[in-house]
């Protein structure tokens, strides 16, 4: 639901669907602040199934239909929530700031569903720094300050760790070395403005060493076509996607 917010949304009225959905996770979430992966749950739902990139399904849900629609209302019943999870998230990071539990690049291509090749610190960890930022900017617009301040340090924080930890800036590789790793940091903009077409390059490298397929999760699949769209590569984006070989979304339909 996180990843295909936007979709559903261009697509199909959703709001009180998603309004009413939030409510039960809400309902679900954990004193501490933590977030199940599925709901209700008797319990194991809080040790497996979850992370960072599943629980942003709270942020990312009112953060889109706000977007979308505009109705703040989404916003003022789960910004409490929001705020006990970053909370909680803030408290997961290990001694290099970075967070490793939960899903990863979900179901990678031609593997095992958990075989990720982008580490789960780093997925974890951009994860985080987005969820900061999007409530951020819920938080601002409620004029919800100090929550704003927290979550926009915490974030910061998070893109400090990642990129004194984990990226290679003399290669501008990111750990991993895979499409989904050097799609997500630059999407979600752990690499500065002046630094993305140096790291956009060795992305082009691995998907031409990998003869122009996919070979992300769920993760970098929610990015990758936009970062090629982005950097005028939307021809090589509409090829990926619609070949009918192995692996594509044209593969899906060719069979």
């Amino acid at each position: 639901a996180a990843l295909s917010a936007e979709h559903m949304l261009l697509n199909l009225s959703v709001e009180n669907i998603y309004s009413e959905w939030l409510n039960n996770i809400r309902k679900a979430q954990r004193i501490d602040g933590a977030l199940p992966g599925i709901v209700p749950t008797p319990g194991w739902g809080f040790d497996w199934g979850n992370g960072p990139a599943w629980d942003s399904v709270l942020i990312y849900l009112p953060y889109f239909t706000y977007i979308y629609r505009g109705d703040k209302k989404i916003l003022e019943d789960n910004a409490t929530a929001i705020f006990r999870y970053l909370d909680y998230i803030s408290k997961k990071r290990d001694e290099k700031g970075l967070i490793a539990i939960g899903l990863g690049d979900w179901c990678p291509v031609g593997k095992g569903a958990a075989d990720y090749d982008a580490p789960l610190e780093l997925t974890d960890s951009v994860v985080c720094f987005d969820i900061c930022t999007k409530a951020a900017f819920i938080f601002e617009t409620l004029g919800l300050t100090l929550q704003q301040e927290f979550a926009f340090e915490l974030g910061t924080t998070f893109k400090e760790s990642i990129r004194e930890n984990l990226i290679d800036f003399d290669t501008m590789t990111v750990a991993g070395n895979c499409q989904t790793s050097q799609a997500i940091s630059i999407f979600y903009n752990v690499f500065e403005e002046n630094e993305k077409p140096a790291a956009f390059n060795v992305l082009m490298d691995l998907i031409n060493k990998s003869d122009d397929h996919m070979t992300t999760g769920v993760i970098g699949g929610r990015v990758l076509f936009h970062v090629l769209s982005e950097f005028g590569e939307s021809d090589l984006a509409y090829k990926m996607i619609t070949r009918k070989d192995y692996p594509s979304y044209g593969n899906w339909i060719e069979r």
